[in-house]
C-alpha cells in the first residue's frame, strides 16, 4: 500500500510505472529493480527521502564492544561483535576447529608454511589457548612471518624485477623488497610505514634507507618500444601512482576519473589531476631501454665503499683548492683589463678532417677518407662550397660521417672539438647531433655528444645514464643558419659542468648548466651485454633510430678538429678565424690557466683521483626512487585522459568528498602521506584493517577490498570494521 502523498514523488511514479516510456529503469537498460528494491526506495523516501555521504567517506566512529549473554564463547573483542551478528541472525559458531586443524590453519595464515613435526608434536599433546597464544607470538617474531606479508604487500605495490612491457627488460628492484621485509620484521608502525614509501625522500636528511622506500613507486611497468612517445608513457607513470595510492591506501577505484568525472563515486577529474600533481614531478623517461634502471636512481653504498669514496673526495677536494692558489696567483700577474696577444694554433690534434684534402675511395656504400674517416651514405655524397674549399652536406636518410676514436674519453679525460657548420632550416622537432659517440636507449645513451637543439642552441652532454647521471651545457645563445659558422666546445676533465665551454665563432659563449650529476664512465657499451664497445664518433647520425635520440643533421660540415687536452680561448679562436683578435682579461687568464705547467700537473693529480672515484661508483648497485625536480613541472587536466591534450593547469589536492587537503600541509608527497593518516580520514585505516582480514579470513569485511565506492559491497559487520579502524 502507497500512502497518497507519496504518489506525488515522481520517482515514486516511475517506480511503479507499467508504461514503457515511463518506467524506470528504461526497458532499453536491460535492468530491472525486484519489490524489494522498490520497497527499499518507497521506505526511504517515507523516511523523509535524506540523502547522507556514502558510508565509506564518513570518518569511522568508536563502536561499544558489545555485551554477550553467552560469554563462553568470546575471548576478545572481535569475538563479541561476531557473536552480536550472529545471535542477531539466529545463528550459532561452528564448533572449534580441532587442534591440528588450528595449528595448521595458523602456520598457513602468518608465514604460508605447515607446522614443523616437533610444533606438532607438542601442541596435540597439550592444545591449551595459553600455548596456542604462545604459538602465535613465537610466528610473529620469525622472518617467514615477515617475508608472507611482504609477498601480499608485493602485490599490492606491483612489484617486479622487470619492466613488463615490450621486451620485459630486467631491472633491480630487490632492495626495495628486502627493505619492506626488514619494515615487517621490525613492526614498523603503519603511518611510518606508508610514509616512507610515499615520501622517504622528502624527509628533513633523508636517510638511505628512507630514500630507498620510495621505490614502491617506481615499480609501475615501463616501456622500451621503439615507437612509443615519450610524453605519453611518462604521463602513464604519473597515472598508475596515482590510481597505485589510491587503490593501495584507501581503497577507491580513483582511475576512473581519468578521462570523466567518476560514473559513481564522488571524484571529479579535475580531483583525479589534483592527485596526480603530488607525482608528476619525477625527472624521468617515458620510454627507457630494453634493460635496467633508470633515473631518478639511488647509489647503495655499504660503510666500507662509503669510506672509500669519502677518502677520495677529500683528496679532490684538496687538490681543487691547491689549482684555485694557483688561479690566484696568475690573476694577481694580470694588470691589463684588455691585453693584446694573438691567438695560437693548438699543436697535435688527435685527428683532423678536411674536405678538400680527402682522397675519397668507393668501397659498397662507404667513402674512405684519408684512412681516418668513412663517408657511410646510400647514395654519391653531395659536395659543396665549404669554408676552406669543398665540404660535405649530411641530412638524408642514412648520412654520416664516421670516424676512428682517436683513444678511449672518459669522465676523467679532457677532450675539445672544434668544426665548422652551415646549417638548414630544421627539418623536424628532433635535435640534430654535430658529433659525438653517445649510443642510443639500449646504451643508455652512454658516451659524450655535441648537437643543435629544437631551437638552435648548442648542447654537449657527457653521458653515464639518462636521464640521471650525465653532466649538461647549453649556449644562451642560438647559432645562426645557412651560413657558415665556427662551432666548439673544450672540456676539462674534472667531471663538473663548469668545467665545459662552448665557443661560437671563436670566442666564448655564454652558457647555462642544464644538469650537473655524473658519477659513472662514460664509455659506450655494446646493447644487452654492457660489455665497453670501442664505437666510433660520428658526424651526423645516419639512423633515424629510436625515440629520445637525437635525430640526423641537415647541413654542410667542414675543418673538423679533435684534441685530447682543453683548448684555451686563444686557441679555439685561432680555429675560428680569429688569428688578430683582441682578447679580454679574462680570456688571456683562462689561457694561462690551460698552458700553467704547475695547474697542469695538479689536474693530471686530481684525474687519477677521480678516475678512482668513478670506477668505484661503477661497481655500485643502484635503485629506481622518487626524487623531486627543483623546478615543479606543470600538471594538465588531460582532456579524455590523452597526452596531448592539455587543459587548465591545477594544483596539488584531494578529493573533497574524502577529506579536503588542509592548508597546513605541504603541496607534496609528504603532504599527501600525512593526509592519508589525518584523524579524520575515512579510508585509510578502514582499507587497511579490510586487508589484513581478507589475507588471515580469505574475505574481508568488505569484499571488494580495491573498492570501497558505491559500487562496492557494505561491510558485512560495519561496527567490527569502524572498531577496527579506529
Amino acid at each position: 500500500i502507497v500512502p497518497g502523498y507519496l504518489h506525488k514523488s515522481a520517482l515514486v511514479e516511475r517506480l511503479l510505472s507499467t508504461a514503457s516510456d515511463r518506467i524506470m529503469p528504461p526497458p532499453e537498460s536491460k535492468m530491472t529493480l525486484d519489490a524489494t528494491e522498490k520497497a527499499i526506495l518507497l521506505k526511504w523516501i517515507r523516511q523523509g527521502a535524506k540523502f547522507e555521504k556514502h558510508w565509506a567517506f564518513i570518518a569511522p566512529s568508536w563502536h561499544q564492544i558489545p555485551e554477550s549473554e553467552d560469554s563462553s564463547r568470546i575471548f576478545n573483542p572481535i569475538d563479541a561483535f561476531i557473536q552480536e551478528e550472529l545471535s542477531a541472525k539466529g545463528l550459532t559458531p561452528n564448533p572449534p576447529a580441532d587442534p591440528a586443524r588450528l595449528l595448521r590453519r595458523v602456520h598457513l595464515d602468518l608465514t604460508g608454511l605447515p607446522p614443523g613435526l616437533e610444533t606438532m608434536t607438542r601442541f596435540m599433546r597439550s592444545p591449551s589457548r595459553t600455548l596456542f597464544e604462545t604459538i602465535v607470538d613465537s610466528l610473529m617474531q620469525t622472518d617467514a612471518y615477515a617475508e608472507r606479508l611482504t609477498m601480499e604487500w608485493m602485490d599490492l605495490a606491483r612489484y617486479a624485477d622487470s619492466h613488463g612491457l615490450h621486451a620485459d627488460g630486467w631491472r633491480n628492484m630487490w632492495p626495495w623488497r628486502d627493505w619492506v621485509i626488514e619494515a615487517f620484521r621490525q613492526n614498523m608502525p603503519y603511518d611510518e610505514f606508508v610514509t616512507l614509501q610515499l615520501a622517504g625522500d622528502l624527509l628533513p636528511d633523508a636517510t638511505s634507507d628512507q630514500i630507498l622506500a620510495t621505490a614502491f613507486h617506481r615499480n609501475h611497468p615501463m616501456t622500451a618500444e621503439g615507437g612509443a612517445i615519450d610524453e605519453e608513457f611518462r604521463l602513464e607513470y604519473v597515472a598508475d601512482r596515482t590510481n597505485t595510492t589510491a587503490t593501495a591506501f584507501m581503497g577507491i577505484t580513483m582511475e576512473c576519473a581519468k578521462c570523466h568525472d567518476h560514473k559513481f563515486d564522488p571524484i571529479s577529474t579535475k580531483e583525479y589531476y589534483q592527485m596526480s600533481a603530488f607525482f608528476n614531478n619525477q625527472k624521468e623517461l617515458g620510454m627507457t631501454g630494453d634493460d635496467g634502471n633508470y633515473g631518478p636512481l639511488l647509489v647503495l653504498k655499504d660503510s666500507v665503499t662509503t669510506a672509500q669514496i669519502d677518502s677520495l673526495e677529500l683528496i679532490i677536494n684538496d687538490l681543487d683548492d691547491a689549482i684555485n692558489r694557483e688561479v690566484d696567483k696568475l690573476e694577481n700577474s694580470l694588470d691589463d683589463l684588455l691585453v693584446k696577444e694573438k691567438s695560437i694554433k693548438p699543436s697535435n690534434p688527435a685527428l683532423y678532417i678536411r674536405m678538400d684534402r680527402s682522397q675519397f675511395k668507393r668501397a659498397d656504400d662507404e667513402y674512405l677518407i684519408d684512412g681516418n674517416a668513412k663517408i657511410i651514405t646510400r647514395s654519391d655524397p653531395i659536395f659543396v662550397e665549404g669554408y676552406a674549399g669543398r665540404a660535405i652536406e649530411l641530412g638524408r636518410g642514412y648520412d654520416e660521417i664516421s670516424i676512428r676514436e682517436p683513444g678511449s674519453m672518459d669522465v676523467q679525460e679532457p677532450l675539445s672539438v672544434s668544426l665548422w657548420v652551415n646549417p638548414k632550416p630544421k627539418q623536424s622537432d628532433n635535435t640534430q647531433v654535430l658529433i659525438g659517440n653517445a649510443g642510443n636507449k639500449n646504451n643508455f645513451w652512454r658516451g659524450w655528444e655535441f648537437y643543435l637543439d629544437t631551437a638552435f642552441f648548442l648542447n654537449l652532454r657527457l653521458i653515464n645514464s639518462l636521464p640521471h647521471d650525465y653532466l649538461h651545457v647549453r649556449s644562451l645563445q642560438p647559432i645562426s643558419i645557412r651560413q657558415w659558422q665556427h662551432v666548439g666546445f673544450s672540456y676539462d676533465g674534472s667531471g663538473k659542468a663548469d668545467g665545459s665551454k662552448l665557443y661560437i665563432n671563436g670566442r666564448a659563449a655564454g652558457i647555462a648548466v642544464v644538469y650537473d650529476r655524473l658519477t659513472r664512465n662514460i664509455r659506450p657499451i655494446v646493447s644487452g651485454s654492457h660489455k665497453p664497445e670501442n664505437r666510433a664518433i660520428r658526424i651526423g647520425k645516419s639512423y633515424r633510430g629510436f625515440t629520445g635520440d637525437n635525430g640526423i643533421y641537415h647541413g654542410a660540415v667542414d675543418e673538423v678538429y679533435l684534441y685530447s687536452t682543453r683548448l684555451s680561448p686563444l686557441e679555439m679562436a685561432y680555429l675560428g678565424g680569429l688569428e688578430k683578435a683582441a682578447f679580454s682579461r679574462s680570456e688571456v687568464l683562462d689561457h694561462r690557466i690551460v698552458k700553467s705547467p704547475e695547474i697542469q700537473d695538479l689536474s693530471v693529480k686530481r684525474s687519477q683521483i677521480l678516475k678512482k672515484w668513478i670506477a668505484i661508483h661503477d661497481t655500485l648497485d643502484e635503485i629506481m626512487v622518487m626524487e623531486e625536480m627543483t623546478t615543479p613541472r606543470p600538471t594538465h587536466i588531460l582532456n579524455r585522459g590523452q597526452y596531448n591534450a592539455p587543459g587548465a593547469e591545477v594544483f596539488p589536492g584531494t578529493p573533497a568528498s574524502i577529506l579536503p587537503f588542509p592548508d597546513s600541509l605541504d603541496d607534496n608527497r609528504l603532504g599527501l602521506a600525512n593526509w592519508l593518516f589525518h584523524p579524520q580520514h575515512p579510508l585509510t585505516a578502514r582499507a587497511t584493517v579490510n586487508r589484513y582480514w581478507q589475507m588471515i579470513f580469505g574475505k574481508g569485511i568488505v569484499k571488494t577490498v580495491n573498492d570501497f565506492g558505491n559500487q562496492g559491497t557494505l561491510p558485512s559487520h560495519p561496527e567490527l570494521l569502524d572498531w577496527l579502524a579506529v
